[in-house]
């Protein structure tokens, strides 16, 4: 993504994971963490690793106070949920995005800013689902940036329970609709390909 916000705006952020030392295997050993940069791409850093991620693939999306929200795809053993993270300043499996326009609640008829996130709901890479996040005020960090605390008050089914649902990526459009593409079988066996 592309920071609109705050004194990095235009900086470029990528999530990314690798694998530490001390093996364990695939899962034992993922960090995640983010590159960026501030000169349009001819120059990356990176930041220091989330402490305990066991994740994969991740995404990442601005909130509306320039901080960042990060998704990312749990590999350990309890699988099938998404772990998050979000930074308190400047610092896949999975789609994420910010989206433009406020989304009223059901619950309270206020209109919050939302996040969209697309995901297989189980482990098995099956039954794929769309969330919208409405990002809710609840307090401030130490530096006076607004917490949020996200209410996943929407969910719209993509495919059946038991569909193969793998990578997806999601846009919004220019009309404000949501486009996404994600990777599926058409004989619902990773075996015979997407």
């Amino acid at each position: 993504i592309q920071l609109q916000h705050g004194e990095h705006a235009g900086r470029l952020v990528v999530p990314i994971y690798f694998q530490g030392e001390g093996g364990g295997g695939l899962t034992g050993s993922a960090h995640t963490e983010v590159i960026y940069s501030d000169d349009g791409g001819v120059t990356w850093a990176h930041g220091e690793p989330l402490p305990n991620t066991l994740g994969h693939e991740s995404v990442i999306v601005e909130l509306p106070n320039g901080n960042l929200q990060i998704f990312m795809r749990n590999t350990a053993s309890s699988g099938g949920k998404c772990k998050t993270a979000t930074s308190a300043g400047t610092n896949s499996q999975l789609s994420a995005i910010a989206y433009s326009q406020d989304v009223v609640s059901a619950k309270d008829g206020q209109s919050y800013p939302a996040v969209l996130l697309s995901m297989a709901y189980n482990r098995s890479r099956t039954d794929g689902r769309i969330y919208v996040g409405l990002l809710k005020e609840n307090g401030t960090y130490d530096n006076g940036s607004t917490k949020y605390e996200i209410d996943w008050e929407y969910k719209y089914q993509v495919t059946a329970a038991d569909e193969l649902f793998a990578y997806s990526s999601m846009v919004e459009l220019s009309n404000a609709k949501v486009g996404m593409i994600y990777e599926a079988s058409p004989t619902n066996s990773w075996a015979d390909g997407l």
